[in-house]
């Protein structure tokens, strides 16, 4: 094949627990070394760059077409990352980052969002089955220890009705 019409897309669908918040698999919780993935893209024209921002997995269908010129569909809620990849536009805004795990034979209901301001990188973690809700500052908390709930009830608030907003 032509070189030129080669992209290489490596990313994980979930992490492993690997003892954090005391489990050792996956598929039981939505902390952060079970959501947070590698994707690493390498392109024909692509120099090597780290993007400063998060990006999420519904990037990835977006992203490869735009790489190749095909149009990304209307109905895709990712975005193509392919010419901020060729440094021929800026890293797009943040916007929230969604995580969805649909109940499943071994596994809860759960949901979360991820948005940030200047306060920290806020994580909202929806335990559906339970009916319960966490929240973590990633950027003071980063191993999700201290749950913020009662603490920020306005923040709370403000993030349950964007996850609702993407559902």
């Amino acid at each position: 094949p032509d070189a030129g019409k080669i992209a290489v897309v490596f990313l994980s669908d979930h992490g492993e627990g690997l003892g954090n918040h005391n489990h050792m698999h996956h598929g039981w919780n939505a902390f952060e070394e079970l959501v947070r993935i590698p994707f690493i893209i390498t392109a024909p024209g692509a120099p090597p760059r780290v993007l400063p921002g998060p990006v999420s997995i519904i990037d990835v269908a977006p992203t490869v077409l735009g790489l190749f010129g095909v149009p990304v569909p209307k109905e895709f809620r990712g975005r193509n990352l392919a010419p901020v990849l060729w440094g021929n536009a800026d890293t797009p805004a943040e916007r929230p980052i969604i995580i969805d795990m649909p109940k499943g034979p071994t596994n809860p209901f759960i949901r979360a969002l991820i948005q940030s301001d200047a306060d920290g990188d806020w994580k909202l973690i929806y335990w559906a089955d339970r009916k319960v809700y966490q929240l973590f500052n990633l950027r003071d908390d980063p191993k999700e220890l201290q749950n913020l709930t009662r603490r920020e009830t306005k923040r709370v608030a403000w993030l349950k009705a964007e996850l609702e907003r993407w559902f």
